[in-house]
């Protein structure tokens, strides 16, 4: 999900959300009993993004972001009460998982794809 308000994989992109820019709080909710990705900004949930594969189940997803230029990017692992995280996605915190919600990937990448 990127700053014009699309979605994009493998080069293919769709609209999604709304553009963002610097100062604005994007939110990265994993559902994993639904088995969706979904984003937030500035508090607004957008609903679903992507689907995860089943055969990704078990397997560790770690945050990432990436860029065409140089950024600064603030990263929030435990703070519901943000003001401008959406409530929508009924999520927890990445710094609230409970021992039990966290797997430790030995496989390596997932071979499945993202769906098209």
């Amino acid at each position: 999900y990127g700053g014009t308000g699309k979605k994009s994989h493998r080069n293919k992109y769709a609209d999604y959300g709304v553009a963002f820019e610097a100062g604005d709080v994007v939110t990265c909710c994993i559902d994993r009993s639904k088995c969706e990705i979904s984003f937030g900004v500035n508090g607004i949930w957008y609903g679903k993004a992507f689907d995860i594969p089943k055969a990704w189940d078990g397997v560790a997803l770690f945050p990432a972001l990436c860029a065409r230029e140089a950024f600064k990017a603030t990263g929030y692992f435990g703070c519901p009460d943000h003001p401008k995280v959406p409530h929508g996605c009924d999520f927890w915190p990445l710094g609230d998982s409970f021992s039990t919600d966290i797997c430790d990937s030995s496989t390596g990448t997932p071979s499945a794809e993202l769906p098209a």
